[in-house]
């Protein structure tokens, strides 16, 4: 049986796809960030060959290439402009490799649409399931947590910033059902892994207003009460 990291390893053998995977390498190194980064890619792109292959995307190396490449603009400008970046490195450095202008232009659009709440595509939903599983339950959680050393925040700036996100997220869902259950998986049993993600970030707040407890003692408790693995 082929595990997802061996499958992606055969996916990126393609020609067009080895030189974008090396392209989004060699981008992300030079932005050197904490979680928007080469390994985050990796992770994202292995989730939208579950899901493509799952849904049946009709040229599912759109999506691939559209994973591989989604935050490449943290390497050309600030955080907040990523995703239009992102969409200009695709149409700057794709060209020539074996998409057709079409192709490009919804690779382009679908690292563009990626951090929004509107996808137009089938590339750009794929991507936004995939995207959106990295933010799911214990692992989900790791990933706030890089993403507020990557942004200097603590507790309580993480609260502040990821609460509104989260109720966007979970208010939006998944675009296909194959998104939905790996999110079930990716859950505590009771909620599913984005809603276990929300409700931290709720009791954080509801905690951190009371005032009683620090930042380490707010952690640990929330960890307990939501059952979520030590390591997050």
């Amino acid at each position: 049986m082929i595990n997802m990291a061996n499958k992606l390893e055969l996916y990126l053998k393609e020609p067009r796809l080895a030189v974008v995977n090396e392209l989004a390498k060699t981008l992300y190194d030079r932005a050197g960030l904490e979680v928007h980064n080469y390994p985050h890619a990796l992770w994202d792109t292995e989730k939208i060959i579950i899901i493509g292959e799952a849904e049946g995307h009709r040229d599912i190396s759109l999506s691939i290439a559209a994973g591989l490449m989604h935050d490449t603009g943290v390497s050309r400008g600030p955080y907040k402009d990523h995703s239009v970046n992102g969409g200009k490195n695709v149409r700057e450095y794709l060209p020539g490799i074996g998409f057709n202008p079409i192709d490009i232009e919804e690779i382009a659009v679908a690292v563009e649409e990626h951090n929004g709440l509107e996808h137009i595509s089938d590339t750009s939903r794929y991507l936004y399931d995939g995207d959106t599983l990295n933010k799911s339950g214990s692992h989900g959680l790791r990933q706030c947590e890089a993403v507020g050393k990557e942004f200097g925040l603590d507790l309580t700036g993480m609260t502040k910033r990821f609460l509104p996100y989260f109720e966007k997220l979970a208010q939006k869902g998944f675009y296909t059902d194959t998104a939905r259950e790996i999110d079930r998986e990716m859950g505590n049993g009771q909620l599913a892994g984005l809603e276990l993600t929300l409700e931290f970030w709720k009791k954080s707040d509801e905690l951190l207003r009371q005032g009683n407890l620090n930042e380490i003692e707010i952690i640990k408790k929330l960890k307990g009460v939501l059952n979520i693995e030590d390591e997050c």
